[in-house]
């Protein structure tokens, strides 16, 4: 039995998006394109003040970057290559072509690339309430929790050390800590951290550069033992260009969802 024709549950997101009044999915707007109602973007409104609002407090710069950008930029990023499955078609305009964007990696470092840097602005905290589009398929879309366009929240942090870097994880899990804290969660039982490891061998997923791989899988491994929380190690599911760490968050069904 699919999720779409199991019986919904009272805490079932979709049946109580409905009976409030909060989002909704017309096939005439496009599957995995939740619309939300005046309620739903009241509570989205309140998220979004309090989101910005925190992360200004810890020293985070807000930008707007553009919902599309030319496709050679993401060429460049090495999206393209390795995440156009993930991707909207290519939109073609004057001989040019654009893409929908799934992330915002491209944009906020072309930001940082504007104008000559110095260490001394480092570390740069680069953040966005950022509209994204990702083409998942069909038989994936679920409510609001698999769709192909959502916002997130996203920043990118540029150090200038090891050491700086280390610290800025740290403090960004900090950050991730109090949110949760906000609505309730607590970690080790709503929540855990996962490191997301790479596979040296697979050039074709992953980008090639073992000496960096193991810096930074080292780096993140390192943060997480000095917090002296738990956390489990998974191979083979990093991001293409480095490691991550992986927040899995329970839901209302008991179900882990990776944030």
């Amino acid at each position: 039995m699919s999720e779409e024709s199991k019986p919904p549950q009272d805490n079932d997101h979709k049946k109580l998006g409905r009976e409030l009044d909060l989002f909704y999915i017309d096939e005439n707007v496009g599957k995995g394109l939740p619309m939300l109602t005046a309620k739903g973007m009241a509570i989205r409104r309140e998220l979004e003040r309090f989101i910005i609002d925190e992360e200004i407090r810890r020293g985070y710069m807000h930008v707007h970057t553009p919902d599309i950008a030319k496709l050679d930029l993401y060429i460049k990023s090495g999206h393209y290559p390795h995440y156009k499955d993930s991707m909207f078609s290519p939109i073609e305009v004057e001989d040019e072509k654009f893409m929908l964007r799934p992330m915002t990696c491209p944009h906020h470092f072309q930001l940082y690339l504007s104008k000559p840097r110095s260490y001394r602005e480092l570390p740069m905290r680069i953040a966005e309430l950022a509209q994204l589009y990702r083409f998942e398929q069909s038989g994936e879309l679920m409510g609001l929790q698999r769709v192909r366009a959502f916002c997130l929240s996203d920043a990118h942090i540029i150090c200038a050390t090891e050491e700086q870097a280390a610290d800025e994880i740290g403090k960004a899990l900090d950050l991730i800590e109090y949110c949760a804290g906000v609505f309730g969660f607590v970690e080790g039982k709503e929540y855990t951290f996962r490191l997301s490891l790479g596979d040296r061998n697979n050039q074709e997923k992953y980008y090639k550069n073992d000496a960096a791989w193991e810096k930074g899988e080292n780096l993140l491994r390192g943060v997480l033992e000095n917090r002296g929380g738990k956390f489990t190690e998974i191979k083979d599911d990093a991001a293409f260009y480095g490691p991550k760490i992986d927040i899995q968050m329970k839901n209302a069904e008991n179900r882990r969802e990776r944030s």
